[in-house]
Formats: C-alpha cells, structure tokens, sequence
C-alpha cells in the first residue's frame, strides 16, 4: 500500500512512463505519433513525439531515466517539474527543426530527460549555496558540470555515452536546449521560492516587533 501511495504523488511519471511503454510495443504506432518536422504538424505530434522510440534499447535508457527524475522531482518540487516537461516537450522539437533542417523526424524522451535531470541538479546546487552546504555544491555543481561535458562529448563525436544501438541520428542539440531549460526554470523556481521565504520571515519579524 505505501508503494501505491508514492505512485499517487507522482501522475504524470507514471502516466507518461505507461503511455511509453504501450507505444514500444507496436512500431506501427509509434510512427503514427512520431513528428514529421518537414512538413505539418500540431501540438499533439510535438507532444507525443518523445513518447516515442527507435528501439528497445533507446526506450530502455529514456524511459529508466525517466522514471528515476520524474519519481524525485515531480514529489519535491510539482510546478517545476510539470512546466520542464511541458516546456522541454513543447520547445525541443522546434529547435531541433531550425538547427537542423536536414532531420525528418523526431523521437525519444532523452531532451526532456535532460531537461528534468538539469532541473534537479540546478535546484541542488542553488539549495547548496543558499544554506552554505559547500560539499553539496561541489558535488552537485560538479554534476552540473559533467551534463554540459556529455553534452559537448555528443557534439564532437556525433554519437550518444549510453545508448550503443544506433539506427537513428543523435541530436545533442535536443540535450543542450533541456539542458538551458531545465536550469532557467530551476533558477526562477528557486527565485520565487527564496521570495516567499523572505517575505514571510520579514512580515514575521513585523509581527513580533508590533507585539
């Protein structure tokens, strides 16, 4: 039972994790959801187009990934995470198209991966700072540091760190831009959160100064 209240907290980790999973099984359907960046598309393909994957081994790591991200922010931080998913998802396939004219179409979660993995090491490292925890920002920062090297890695070689089973083009420009997106995001989320707090901690001390 604790287990499938933890599952509560987490919806749309685990809607999109199922919704994933029942695509890979039918190649035919993942190609109906997949997006056509050459021609017309709508909201629904730039959304669904992640959920789909070129093999099993590709569904494997975006999706395991996935799951462990969404499972520690979506309950730590909700409103963060749901505008990363949304905005990666929404934002990456269109710099995909302008950066890169050549590419036809577009799958796999691997940028909204990024997205939220940058999301949670930005939080970390803002968190880290702000409370002057200096082995956490140093260990986190030092992730941080590690995504942007995967990133430039991909860049150079033209090729992925993890998935080996290549039968489509790596795109580490969808990794970059959730990459930027997810930090931005952490970075306002941490703003407004620090806002709050000071406010609160100012009205406070109004409080006890009146009394």
């Amino acid at each position: 039972m604790p287990a499938i209240s933890n599952l509560r907290h987490m919806p749309l980790t685990v809607g999109l994790t199922c919704i994933a999973v029942l695509i890979g099984l039918s190649e035919s359907f993942a190609s109906t959801l997949e997006i056509h960046l050459q021609g017309q598309f709508g909201t629904l393909q730039l959304l669904s187009c992640h959920l789909s994957h070129w093999s099993w081994e590709h569904l494997f790591w975006d999706v395991g990934m996935f799951v462990v991200l969404g499972a520690i922010c979506e309950r730590s931080a909700p409103r963060a995470f749901y505008a990363v998913v949304l905005g990666s998802a929404l934002l990456i396939p269109l710099c995909v198209m302008f950066s890169r004219p050549e590419i036809d179409t577009y799958r796999g979660l691997s940028g909204v991966d990024t997205a939220v993995f940058a999301l949670l090491v930005s939080l970390a490292v803002l968190k880290s700072r702000a409370i002057h925890d200096a082995t956490g920002f140093a260990v986190f920062g030092s992730m941080f540091c590690l995504l942007w090297c995967k990133i430039g890695f991909e860049f150079w070689s033209g090729g992925l760190l993890f998935v080996q089973e290549l039968n489509f083009q790596p795109l580490p420009i969808a990794h970059a831009v959730g990459a930027i997106l997810g930090s931005s995001i952490a970075v306002a989320y941490f703003g407004r959160l620090m806002l709050i707090h000071e406010s609160s901690a100012l009205e406070k001390l109004s409080i006890e100064h009146k009394i």
